[in-house]
């Protein structure tokens, strides 16, 4: 019997020049999408962590309502940072911190709103009374409050009107005089709520915050926009059990918040607040 022997075929040397030519034509593409899919992960991850920084940063401050500076030029922020008085006017801040943090590069500006004007206001009036669940004008209008969202103060000419952010309830409206908005916090007050102002009119207006010194909750001034200004915000105005009135003047200041890394800025924020320093 003849036995038949099959030779198997190889690669040749043309195959294999052609195969690794293949190979590195599609490398480079695949390479590349490898590439920029990691460096898109990592930024997006670094964005979101000085995010989560310089926000962290804006509520520390703006729940700051009195600072005391102890008789010096600086105060400490809760991780041991400091933010410091700045006397030279050109620099155009009040003060300033630079510090960093979880790696990444902090700056804090704090520039006070000098067109602020502040004065005592009578302390029988209110133009809205708040608890917890209500707001109710001085004519008796309720509104059903819900402390989990933001307020928004309209101006229009000489009428107030306040609600909560993307709630369907019919806004509670109010006229006032002098160019002052009185808003009276209940002695069961406890939440802590923003308040945004749009001023409609064309003249400047000034708010206020009136409650009692057993009131935990407050209201914290966060933007304020229109065509109008608001030329004065006191933020806490304590009324006692036996009526004394005492006056807490704070001053506007704006919030500046820069997250960046490697000269990258990653993050940028501002917000106002009402502080008082004492020395």
């Amino acid at each position: 019997m003849k036995i038949i022997r099959l030779k198997k075929k190889g690669m040749t040397l043309i195959e294999a020049i052609i195969s690794v030519a293949l190979l590195s034509i599609l490398i480079v593409p695949v390479s590349t999408m490898v590439i920029n899919f990691v460096n898109t992960t990592k930024n997006a991850a670094m964005k979101q962590e000085a995010t989560f920084i310089g926000q962290k940063l804006l509520e520390e401050i703006k729940a700051y309502e009195e600072i005391n500076l102890k008789g010096t030029d600086k105060f400490q922020l809760l991780d041991g940072e400091f933010i410091k008085k700045e006397n030279d006017v050109s620099k155009g801040y009040d003060y300033y911190g630079s510090f960093k943090r979880s790696g990444f590069n902090v700056e804090i500006k704090l520039i006070k709103n000098n067109s602020f004007d502040y004065e005592v206001i009578d302390k029988t009036r209110y133009e809205f009374k708040i608890n917890d669940n209500e707001i109710i004008n001085n004519l008796g209008t309720v509104y059903n409050l819900d402390p989990s969202k933001e307020l928004y103060l309209e101006i229009n000419g000489e009428i107030a009107t306040v609600s909560n952010e993307e709630v369907g309830n019919t806004p509670v409206t109010q006229s006032f005089e002098n160019n002052k908005v009185i808003i009276e916090l209940d002695k069961e007050f406890s939440k802590n709520i923003r308040l945004n102002i749009n001023n409609n009119s064309a003249t400047d207006i000034s708010v206020y915050v009136k409650k009692f010194n057993t009131t935990l909750g407050d209201i914290v001034f966060n933007k304020i926009t229109g065509i109008g200004g608001v030329k004065s915000i006191i933020n806490t105005i304590d009324e006692s059990e036996n009526g004394k009135l005492d006056v807490v003047l704070g001053d506007l200041y704006e919030i500046n918040v820069l997250v960046s890394n490697g000269g990258d800025k990653k993050f940028r924020g501002q917000s106002m607040s009402n502080i008082v320093f004492k020395r």
